[in-house]
């Protein structure tokens, strides 16, 4: 099966370690921006241990951590829908392996998106995007498919999005996956381009894994030519 290692592995990109996430119910707060910020800070860590538990093939506790964070009362608008992208994603990374979790991933990406759009907050649209597009590349690539426009779509859609409030490496991410789906339907005239133009944010930035895998996708496609 074509890429799905390669791609499997950068979204598997090394995430700071954390303690257990505490329940922001549990936190003592005195207004409500502390109390906002606390239920902030809170689905941050969940979603750092959930991509610890992936990192290390654990998708069980990725989605449990995060399924289980979903359902707690507290929760606001933003928090839900972060969550719901990143549960997607990991929905998505463990399809490559199961072939299951496509239509509840569809779902909750659907109402990821919607939750953002309604809050105005780009960034959680752009992740929810995202994630769609990457639970429909796989399935793309189990069909072995060749025609990849509904997740370039998405993917490019999502750069926009990044874009546009100026997050340099979300930038990158979605222009190396366009050029995955380019490549993918065989067409490394319209990748190449977009495998040279991917290393140079995460350059800049410091975002070894994004550079170091468009690189390697773009000597294989010169290759290729």
């Amino acid at each position: 099966m074509r890429s799905i290692t390669l791609v499997l592995v950068l979204l598997l990109a090394a995430c700071a370690h954390t303690a257990a996430a505490p329940s922001p119910a549990g936190e003592v707060l005195a207004t409500p921006a502390a109390a906002a910020e606390a239920r902030s800070s809170w689905v941050a860590a969940t979603v750092r241990l959930a991509r610890t538990g992936v990192m290390r093939g654990d998708f069980e506790r990725g989605r449990t951590l995060l399924s289980s964070a979903l359902e707690r009362p507290e929760l606001d608008p933003a928090g839900k829908a972060r969550l719901q992208a990143e549960l997607v994603v990991v929905l998505a990374e463990e399809y490559f392996y199961t072939r299951q979790g496509m239509d509840r991933g569809l779902r909750l990406a659907a109402e990821a998106q919607a939750a953002a759009r309604s809050l105005g907050a780009r960034d959680l649209e752009a992740r929810a995007l995202h994630a769609e597009g990457f639970l429909r590349y796989g399935g793309l690539l189990w069909e072995e498919s060749k025609d990849f426009h509904v997740p370039q779509e998405l993917f490019t859609r999502a750069r926009d999005l990044f874009r546009e409030f100026g997050d340099r490496s979300g930038v990158a991410q979605e222009t190396f996956f366009l050029g995955l789906t380019w490549e993918q339907e065989e067409k490394p005239d319209r990748a190449g381009p977009l495998y040279e133009e991917a290393p140079t944010l995460p350059e800049k930035i410091g975002d070894r894994s994004t550079l170091s895998y468009a690189l390697r996708h773009l000597s294989a496609t010169q290759a290729y030519r």
